[in-house]
C-alpha cells in the first residue's frame, strides 16, 4: 500500500510549525472542532500531489502571516518508498524539491501520486453551477494528462488576452482588426482543441465507470447517465469562431469554448438537478468521485483517499459503501468533528488524531 508516513507544516494555514507521523493503519482519522486545522491538513496533503489547493486557486492564501513580507510556508512529505516531496513558497516563487533535487515544474512532478477527494463542496456536482463540474473534470484530468494541464494554461492565457481586446472594441464592428483576432484566436482554437476532445473522452469513460458504481451503491435502485456538453464544432472551431463572432463583439467576451462547457447528470433518465431526490443527489455525486477513484487505478496503485467531512452527510449505508470501495488498499485520511458520527467499518483498523488550533 502507498501511504504517507509523515507531513511537515511550516507557516502553512494555522499551523506555525507542526509534524504528523502515521501508523500502517489504512484508515487515518483526523479529529477536532471547526476551525481546529483539519482541512488545513488534508489540504496539505493534497498539496504535495500537484502544489494547488482544493480550496483556494490562490497559494498567497496558504500563508500562515501573509501581512509579514518574510513569512513562507513550506510542506514536507516522506512516503513509505523512500520518496521525499518538498514545497516551498514566499508569496512570489514556489521551489519543488523530490528527494533534495530541485523539480524543474510543476507538471514534471504530477502523477508521482493521485489524490481521491471527496468534499462537501462534491454535492454541488448535480445542482450546482457548471464550474462545479468543469472542476470536477478539471482536477481529475490534470493529475494523469500532462498535455491537458498544459492545454489549460494556455487556454486561460489565450483567453484573457482574447477577452481584453474585445473590450477594447467598445462594441464598435468597425474597430475590428480581423487578421489581428485571427492571431490571437488560433492559440485559442489550438488549446479548446485539445481540451474539449480529452474532456469527452474522460466522460465518456467516467459515464461507464459511474452506470456500475451507482448500482453498487443503490442496490440497483438507480441508474446514471452522463453527457459532455459543448457549445462548439468540435470538428471544425473555426466555423464556431466565425458564427460567434458578432455574440463575442457586443458582449465584450468570448462566448465559446471550455469554459463554458457542462456535464449533463442523468438519474433514472431524468435531469438530477430538476428532479431527483437528495438521496439520489448523493448517491449520484459520491459515484462520480468514486468513479474517478477507480479510473486512476487503471493507471496507478499510488493513490491516497482525502474523504474531508463527508461523512457527517451520510448514512451509514453510504458510508459503509465508500470504504468497501477502498477496501486495505489504500491510505484514507477521514476529517470529522465528531468520532461518533462515523460507523463502526469507518473506525475498524484506524488511527486517530486529536486535531487542535493549528498544534
Amino acid at each position: 500500500m502507498f501511504a504517507l508516513n509523515k507531513i511537515s507544516l511550516k507557516g502553512f494555514r494555522c499551523y506555525s510549525d507542526a509534524s504528523f507521523s502515521f501508523s500502517n493503519n489504512n484508515k487515518i482519522i483526523f479529529c477536532g472542532r471547526n476551525a481546529s486545522g483539519k482541512t488545513s491538513l488534508v489540504e496539505a496533503i493534497h498539496y504535495l500531489a500537484f502544489a494547488k489547493s482544493f480550496k483556494t486557486s490562490k497559494d498567497e492564501d496558504l500563508i500562515a502571516n501573509l501581512n509579514n513580507p518574510t513569512s513562507t510556508m513550506y510542506i514536507k512529505g516522506e512516503f513509505n518508498n523512500s520518496t521525499v516531496t518538498e514545497i516551498g513558497y514566499d508569496g512570489v516563487n514556489k521551489l519543488i524539491k523530490t528527494n533534495g533535487k530541485k523539480v524543474k515544474s510543476i507538471s514534471s512532478m504530477v502523477g508521482y501520486f493521485m489524490i481521491g477527494l471527496f468534499c462537501p463542496e462534491d454535492l454541488l456536482l448535480a445542482k450546482g453551477d457548471p464550474k462545479n463540474r468543469r472542476r470536477y473534470i478539471d482536477l481529475s484530468l490534470c493529475q494523469v494528462d500532462k498535455e491537458y494541464m498544459k492545454a489549460l494554461q494556455v487556454n486561460k492565457s489565450a483567453l484573457k488576452e482574447r477577452n481584453e481586446y474585445l473590450k477594447t472594441l467598445d462594441c464598435d464592428a468597425t474597430k475590428l482588426n480581423q487578421t489581428y483576432l485571427d492571431a490571437i484566436t488560433k492559440t485559442y482554437i489550438d488549446s479548446c482543441e485539445i481540451i474539449e476532445k480529452k474532456r469527452a473522452k474522460f466522460i465518456e469513460e467516467i459515464n461507464t465507470i459511474s452506470k456500475q458504481v451507482v448500482s453498487q451503491i443503490s442496490d440497483e435502485k438507480d441508474s446514471i447517465n452522463l453527457s459532455f456538453i459543448s457549445n462548439v464544432n468540435v470538428d471544425n472551431f473555426w466555423i464556431t469562431y466565425k458564427d460567434k463572432i458578432m455574440h463575442d463583439l457586443y458582449a465584450k467576451t468570448t462566448t465559446w469554448g471550455p469554459q463554458r462547457d457542462d456535464i449533463l447528470i442523468e438519474i433514472n433518465n431524468h435531469n438530477a438537478a430538476a428532479s431527483a431526490s437528495q438521496g439520489q443527489i448523493r448517491t449520484a455525486c459520491i459515484s462520480l468521485k468514486l468513479a474517478v477513484v477507480e479510473y486512476f487505478k487503471k493507471i496507478t496503485q499510488n493513490i491516497i483517499i482525502i474523504l474531508d467531512d463527508v461523512f457527517s452527510e451520510l448514512d451509514e449505508i453510504r458510508q459503509n459503501k465508500i470504504l468497501d470501495f477502498f477496501d486495505n488498499n489504500y491510505q484514507v485520511f477521514i476529517t470529522t468533528t465528531n468520532i461518533n458520527l462515523l460507523t463502526k467499518n469507518a473506525l475498524k483498523n484506524s488511527e486517530i488524531i486529536e486535531i487542535t488550533r493549528g498544534e
